[in-house]
C-alpha cells in the first residue's frame, strides 16, 4: 500500500491550485458563452498538463534543485532573469484577479464592504504563510485542496442531456469566429499556467525536506519518489481537469441556457446561478471559488519568491525562519501587498485575467522547450531522461502554445 501523503502531495494540491477563481471565471464564461461546445478541451489538456508537471518535479527530484536553479546552471542568465520578471508581473495581475474573486464572494455571503475583506484575505494569507510552519501550512493547503468537490456537487445537480455531453467532451468542435478561438486561447492559458512549472517541484523539495526533518534534501531511493510522484501527478491534473469540466458544465447548463452569456468574474457565476439554480447552488459555488482563492493566492506568491530567490541565488523554502530567508518572505509580502494595489487600478478582473495570460504566454512556450531539454540530457538526468512520449506531449505543447499566444497577442494589440 502506498501512504496517502505520497500519492496525495504536491501534485494534488498544484492540480487543485489550477482551479483559482480567475480560471472559475474564465471557464465559467466559456460555458455561458459557448455551451458545451467547448467541454472537450477538459479531456484533451489531461495529457498536457500531466506531462509538463511530471517533467519539471522529475527535474528536481533527480538535481535535488529548484527548476529556476538548474535553468541558471544550464542556460544564460540573462533569459533566466527576463522570465523571471515577466513571471512575477503575471503572477501579481493574477493575484490581483484572486483577491477580487475572494473579496467579492465572501461580500455575497457574509457581508460587510468589498475593500474589508480585499485587505483582511492579503493579511490573513501573508500572516499564515510567513509565521506559520511548512508542516502545518501545508495542512491547510490539503484542506482548502478539497474545497474542488464544490464543482462537482454544482455540475451534477445542474446537467439534464448527458449524452449531448458526452459527445461534446469526445468530439473537438471548432468555430474559426474570434470570439471562440480567443476563448479556447484563454481556457489553455488559463489551465497550463507557467507558476505550476515551479511550485510543484518546490513543494516536493519541501515535502522531502520536511519528511527527515533536517533541512537537507535526502533522497534514498530516486526511482521510487519519482514514482509516488507521477502517482500524485495523474491525481492532481486530472481532477484539475474534471473540475474544470464541471464548471463549464454547470455554466453552460445553468446560464447558457436561459440566455446569460456573458460572466465578467468568478463572482458574476456565483450570483448568477441563484436565480437560476436557487441558493444552496450559489452558496456552494461561492464556497468554492473563496477556498481556492486561499489556496492559490499563497502558491501564486511563493512561486513567485522560490523563481525570484533561485534567479538571484538567495536563500528560500516555506520551511525557513524569516530571519533567515528575509527575501524570500520579502517577495512574497511585496506579490500579494502589488495584488491587492493592482484592485485600486479599476481595471476589470476579466480584463487582468487577458493581460495575465499574455503574460504568461511570452515564457510558457519558451519555459517548456528548456524544460524538455533538460529533462531530456543525459549529463543533467542520467537515467531519468524523458520517455519518447513525454517528448512528443511536449514539443507539441510547445507548439500549440507558441502558435495561441502569438494568436493572442496579436489580438490584444488590435483592441
Amino acid at each position: 500500500m502506498f501512504k496517502l501523503k505520497k500519492i496525495i502531495g504536491p501534485g494534488f494540491i498544484t492540480g487543485a491550485a489550477d482551479n483559482d477563481p480567475s480560471g472559475i471565471a474564465t471557464y465559467s464564461q466559456t460555458g455561458a458563452q459557448f455551451g458545451y461546445s467547448q467541454l472537450w478541451t477538459a479531456l484533451y489538456c489531461v495529457p498536457f498538463t500531466i506531462v509538463i508537471q511530471e517533467m519539471c518535479t522529475r527535474i528536481s527530484i533527480v538535481t535535488k534543485k529548484g527548476i529556476t536553479t538548474t535553468l541558471s546552471e544550464h542556460y544564460n542568465n540573462y533569459l533566466v532573469y527576463f522570465m523571471t520578471i515577466v513571471f512575477f508581473v503575471a503572477n501579481i495581475v493574477n493575484i490581483g484577479a484572486d483577491l477580487n474573486a475572494v473579496a467579492e464572494c465572501l461580500q455575497l455571503l457574509i457581508g460587510f464592504n468589498f475593500y474589508f475583506w480585499l485587505f483582511f484575505i492579503s493579511i490573513v494569507i501573508l500572516l499564515l504563510e510567513i509565521f506559520l510552519s511548512y508542516k502545518i501550512y501545508s495542512k491547510i493547503l490539503y484542506f482548502f485542496a478539497f474545497f474542488v468537490v464544490c464543482y462537482v456537487i454544482v455540475g451534477l445537480m445542474s446537467s439534464e442531456d448527458w449524452k449531448k455531453v458526452f459527445i461534446n467532451t469526445i468530439i473537438p468542435y471548432f468555430s474559426f469566429n474570434n470570439e471562440y478561438f480567443l476563448n479556447i486561447i484563454a481556457v489553455i492559458g488559463t489551465t497550463i499556467s507557467p507558476y505550476m512549472f515551479f511550485w510543484q517541484p518546490a513543494q516536493q523539495i519541501e515535502e522531502i525536506k520536511n519528511d527527515h526533518n533536517s533541512g537537507q534534501v535526502i533522497i534514498k531511493n530516486k526511482s521510487k519518489e519519482i514514482q509516488y510522484m507521477r502517482y500524485d501527478t495523474i491525481i492532481g491534473m486530472v481532477t484539475s481537469n474534471l473540475i474544470m469540466f464541471f464548471i463549464i458544465l454547470s455554466a453552460a447548463t445553468i446560464l447558457n441556457k436561459h440566455g446569460i452569456t456573458n460572466i465578467e468574474t468568478a463572482s458574476d457565476a456565483a450570483k448568477a446561478l441563484e436565480p437560476l439554480a436557487g441558493k444552496f447552488s450559489e452558496i456552494v459555488f461561492s464556497i468554492g471559488i473563496i477556498s481556492l482563492g486561499l489556496l492559490t493566492i499563497p502558491i501564486l506568491a511563493a512561486s513567485s519568491s522560490y523563481v525570484f530567490c533561485e534567479a538571484f541565488d538567495k536563500r528560500c523554502g516555506l520551511n525557513e525562519k524569516f530571519k533567515k530567508a528575509r527575501y524570500f518572505y520579502s517577495v512574497i509580502i511585496l506579490v500579494v501587498l502589488s495584488g491587492l494595489l493592482v484592485n485600486l487600478t479599476g481595471i476589470k478582473p476579466f480584463k487582468m485575467l487577458y493581460y495575465a495570460a499574455a503574460l504568461n504566454g511570452i515564457i510558457a512556450p519558451i519555459l517548456i522547450a528548456i524544460i524538455t531539454l533538460i529533462a531530456s540530457n543525459k549529463k543533467i538526468m542520467g537515467n531519468k531522461v524523458n520517455s519518447i512520449f513525454s517528448n512528443v506531449i511536449s514539443w507539441s505543447l510547445t507548439f500549440i502554445l507558441t502558435f495561441f499566444s502569438i494568436v493572442l497577442i496579436y489580438n490584444l494589440l488590435k483592441k
